[in-house]
């Protein structure tokens, strides 16, 4: 070592040794060296113990900065210099009434003290704190430079924002690279991203910074090929992108294609940067997110330094592709390694045990976390909420929820998904009404969760009520509501209201062959067969579902000859009949007592189109044969069929009996009916009425 060959140690020699050790990779040995100048009975001057400060800054060290700060007060050193440090140490702990002690005992505070005191709030996240100490700084007339908009930038909304853009035009600041780079990202943040290519644009050299700014910005947004242009513009004026740009670009790839992040994968081996710790957990991310778990495991082996991050996202992987036991034993390893979960990691965690239902699990899950001291975090409290309304446990779910010391909109989302997903619509309806009250506004998600609820149980009055207070609030109802309405209104056959949200339809730009289906059913169970036919018209193109609308349409109007023309037609334009298709003809002959009809009709679906026929197919065909007066036929239909009748198909039996007046067949039917269930009405009605017609049957 050249500093041991020195024949003379002194303060400057031992503060160049202290400084680099404090530069580089060697932050922990700056403590054991001042020890070392101590032994040799060297004084450390206010620029050793600046520089140590620094060093205890970049590793986290508090403890042992404040012991420093203890010495800095013997010494008496405590001018900017050493103060700046001091504050810059304290902010990064976290300890801000510490730095803000120091701050107020700097006796010539000049601009480096009040940009070390913004730009710590400002990475912590305490904007205003940042803001009000910036509006004092001016206050107290202290000259801004460069600096000081760097700091303050990252804390600000977009009004106070383009008034500092403002403002560092008239300063001509603007063109700074680390100025125009810190602007280029505060438009990012706020989502203004036409706005921060525009800065971008302005400036005459990009630094490596700004284009990070701006990739990230575009892959935040979404608008991941615009991210990737702005990559191969990088490249073309010769910039490399550091590891932040990669970690930004196989984001862009998580959502984008895999193929891409091969490609930087291969570029990332290539630089030798794949064991970086920033870089594993993204690589690993992106296979994972595509599903190939398989390279993201021998990856994951692959990797020397398995962090926090790395972990979870090897587990979030396994939680998204359904491989819940995976992630969980993912997790236990983790522990078993020592390695600490975070806020993320639990979270994935506990959606794994949601997606086993696994309670007990989960709830050991949650008393790592209590000891982790994290319990309380709403995103934990949310899957808790979800966990215990998968499991059926509404009341503890509740209780979960209310004591969560917030509840977002995510929280709430889940409680009511729970609710409505039990059929629990009051709840549900109360929820909306309370999370309102507390000031969370719900979004389109939340009302279509309700008033698809309502819908799925034919509530029609509840469906359109809950629509329109959406409405009232600012919000237009999405495809998936305007369905449920239509659905509402066709269980309720009420068409008028149908008819105004048909219109709403007619220029949106998502409607589609579901939409179609929807209004032809509308109108053809309301009776209005003319209105169903011009909507079917109307669409250019048809899958198999408007054309099944429109037969059972046609069906249930008893129009057994637009039934019989409409599916030679389908089949006339290739166009494969299925299941439904041949139901609408079955219900049709039923009613009109086609029997050999009927008859051709099953033949046709068993054996040219190989579709077997279900228990609701059968049942229409009994029908129509016991009604017919072949109870034989019917009783042998019934017996040699692969399932087991329904109720309803005992019905249809029952019918028969009772139109022929046959007894004792119908005292058959009756007592398999009971088998199945002893307290359904119906049957009961039914061989009620086979009495009335011959009373004397119930003596024999």
């Amino acid at each position: 070592m050249i500093f041991d060959r020195l024949l003379v140690h002194d303060a400057v020699t031992w503060n160049a040794l202290i400084t680099g050790c404090s530069a580089d990779a060697f932050k922990d040995d700056a403590m054991g060296i001042l020890l070392k100048m101590e032994g040799e009975e060297i004084s450390p001057d206010s620029v050793t113990l600046s520089t140590i400060l620094r060093a205890c800054s970049a590793l986290g060290a508090l403890e042992e900065g404040m012991r420093i700060h203890l010495e800095v007060m013997k010494r008496g050193f405590e001018d900017c210099f050493t103060g700046c440090s001091l504050m810059d140490l304290y902010a990064k702990c976290n300890s801000f009434l510490d730095c803000q002690s120091v701050f107020s005992e700097i006796p010539d505070r000049d601009v480096a003290c009040w940009n070390v005191l913004i730009s710590g709030f400002a990475d912590q996240g305490m904007n205003t704190e940042a803001l009000n100490r910036f509006e004092q700084m001016q206050c107290e007339g202290v000259h801004l430079n460069p600096e000081t908009f760097v700091c303050i930038l990252q804390s600000c909304t977009i009004d106070i924002g383009r008034t500092l853009h403002a403002n560092l035009v008239q300063e001509k600041f603007e063109q700074i690279s680390c100025v125009s780079s810190a602007l280029v990202n505060m438009y990012v943040k706020n989502g203004l991203l036409s706005e921060a290519y525009e800065v971008f644009s302005d400036q005459i050299f990009h630094d490596i910074i700004s284009w990070t700014a701006l990739i990230s910005g575009f892959v935040e947004g979404g608008l991941t090929k615009e991210a990737f242009n702005f990559y191969k513009q990088m490249r073309m004026e010769g910039q490399s992108p550091s590891l932040v740009t990669l970690v930004c670009l196989l984001k862009a790839c998580e959502l984008e294609s895999l193929d891409e992040g091969r490609k930087f994968h291969a570029m990332i081996v290539k630089r030798g940067d794949e064991g970086d710790s920033l870089i594993g957990a993204p690589l690993v991310s992106i296979y994972a997110v595509h599903g190939e778990l398989s390279e993201a495991e021998k990856l994951f082996e692959k990797l020397p330094a398995r962090n926090t991050a790395l972990w979870t996202a090897l587990i979030a992987g396994y939680t998204d592709h359904g491989k819940f036991k995976e992630a969980l034993t993912c997790f236990e390893k983790m522990q078993d390694d020592g390695i600490p979960p975070d806020l993320s990691t639990y979270v994935w965690a506990f959606q794994a045990c949601c997606g086993l239902k696994d309670l007990d699990m989960g709830l050991a899950l949650y008393t790592v976390a209590v000891k982790s001291g994290i319990e309380q975090a709403t995103p934990i409290g949310s899957v808790l909420v979800e966990l215990f309304t998968k499991c059926g446990m509404h009341v503890e779910s509740r209780e979960i929820f209310d004591s969560l010391p917030v509840c977002d909109l995510f929280t709430w989302t889940t409680l009511i998904s729970g609710y409505v997903q039990c059929g629990y619509m009051e709840e549900a309806v109360n929820c909306l009404r309370d999370m309102q009250t507390d000031g969370i506004t719900p979004d389109a998600v939340v009302w279509d969760l309700v008033i698809s609820g309502y819908a799925e149980y034919n509530d029609y009055e509840k469906t359109v009520e809950l629509s329109a207070m959406m409405q009232q609030q600012g919000l237009l109802p999405d495809t998936s509501i305007l369905l449920n309405i239509v659905h509402s209104c066709t269980c309720a056959l009420v068409m008028e209201v149908g008819k105004r949200v048909h219109a709403q339809v007619v220029n949106l730009s998502g409607a589609n062959s579901l939409f179609e289906s929807a209004f032809i059913d509308l109108y053809g169970k309301c009776g209005n067969v003319n209105y169903a036919e011009k909507v079917f018209q109307g669409f250019p193109t048809k899958d198999l579902i408007p054309w099944n609308s429109l037969l059972i349409s046609y069906a249930l109007q008893g129009e057994s000859k637009a039934v019989s023309l409409l599916l030679e037609r389908m089949i006339e334009l290739n166009i494969n009949p299925d299941g439904n298709s041949f139901q609408s003809t079955f219900i049709v002959c039923s009613h009109a007592g086609l029997l050999f009809e009927s008859h051709c009709y099953y033949q046709l679906m068993k054996y040219c189109f190989g579709i077997m026929p279900t228990i609701k197919h059968l049942t229409c065909f009994v029908d129509l044969v016991a009604r017919a007066g072949q109870l034989s036929f019917a009783r042998i239909m019934v017996e040699t069929m692969p399932f087991q009748p329904d109720l309803v198909l005992l019905h249809a039996m029952l019918s028969g009996c009772r139109i022929l007046g046959n007894v004792q067949l119908g005292h058959e039917v009756f007592a398999f009916a009971k088998s199945l269930d002893r307290g359904h009405a119906a049957a009961y009605v039914l061989m009620s009425n086979i009495y009335i017609e011959d009373p004397l049957s119930i003596y024999t």
